[in-house]
């Protein structure tokens, strides 16, 4: 092999083509660090400029203070802790459960009762379709309804015995009016690179976002007003702790479940079957979350 070595290198075009080759990566290589070097002197000028004029660039402190456990809704079970990423731990081993607990909860929820129980409150004050609702429960068979015709507090009663989580949910609506999903990232946890941020909490999430509407629906038409309240209220808890995770995944799903929110609300007010104090409770709440909004 020496004396390979040694005949490739005594040959003079060889040695020539090595050389520029070397040369050549040595300049690029010099070219890209004093781009890099340059680049940086610019940047920390730029940094130092804005932070001067007051802007910051820790991601960490744009994060709003943490909510005390008896005011956060995502303190409550079975909502806390869902945040916690996929892992061994058994941290992550019990986030795991509490998420297919949700989801399982779900499974009966099909594409076809969610598009069944949509409705068009924007462009043409379109009411939902409550006999389609009926119709797609009958052929889907996503509940033991026994009744024929069957009533809607009979939906209630069996949607809520499918999917317990309704109730727990509804019910802590008013109680806890703040949201933040726990676990909260430290500075330390969070990656150079957001959209690498786990966000495991965020699929159960939009699909009990998705029931919440449809039992708030199913709610309305039984006649039990404040169940539905409940339900429109515990979207836009949802919606409030998509909105305090401040990265724009979040802040779209925070958009989305508004949505739902929003044309709840359409509907409780078009049914002008609500009190003042219940009017009053809302409006608070909705007032909160545009001012935090604004703020953010």
């Amino acid at each position: 092999m020496r004396a390979f070595l040694s005949d490739l290198w005594s040959h003079r075009g060889f040695r020539y083509t090595f050389i520029v080759g070397l040369s050549l990566a040595a300049l690029v290589t010099c070219f890209y660090w004093a781009l890099n070097w340059t680049g940086e002197k610019r940047w920390q000028r730029v940094k130092a400029k804005l932070e001067a004029e007051g802007e910051t660039f820790d991601f960490y402190s744009l994060y709003p203070a943490p909510i005390p456990d008896e005011q956060n809704f995502c303190a409550i079970e079975p909502l806390n802790g869902i945040r916690t990423p996929e892992g061994m731990s058994p941290e992550a081993v019990a986030a795991q459960k509490k998420r297919d607990v949700i989801l399982k909860q779900l499974d009966f929820f099909t594409y076809e009762l969610s598009g069944a129980a949509s409705f068009d409150f924007l462009s043409k004050a379109k009411e939902p379709d409550y006999s389609a609702i009926l119709d797609k429960l009958k052929e889907t068979k996503a509940l033991p309804l026994k009744s024929d015709p069957v009533a809607w507090a009979e939906i209630q009663a069996a949607l809520e015995t499918q999917a317990p989580i309704l109730k727990v949910l509804g019910g802590a609506a008013k109680q806890h009016r703040k949201a933040d999903f726990l676990p909260r990232p430290s500075r330390a946890d969070l990656p150079e690179l957001l959209t690498s941020l786990p966000n495991p909490h965020f699929n159960p999430t939009l699909r009990l976002a998705g029931l919440l509407r449809f039992h708030a629906l199913i709610c309305f038409k039984s006649g039990d007003l404040e169940a539905a309240m409940n339900a429109a209220l515990a979207l836009l808890r949802l919606s409030q702790g998509a909105y305090n995770s401040n990265t724009l995944i979040a802040n779209l799903i925070g958009n989305a479940i508004q949505k739902d929110f929003q044309e709840l609300v359409w509907l409780m007010l078009k049914s002008r079957q609500y009190g003042d104090a219940a009017l009053a409770f809302l409006q608070a709440d909705i007032l909160s979350v545009i001012l935090r909004n604004v703020g953010t």
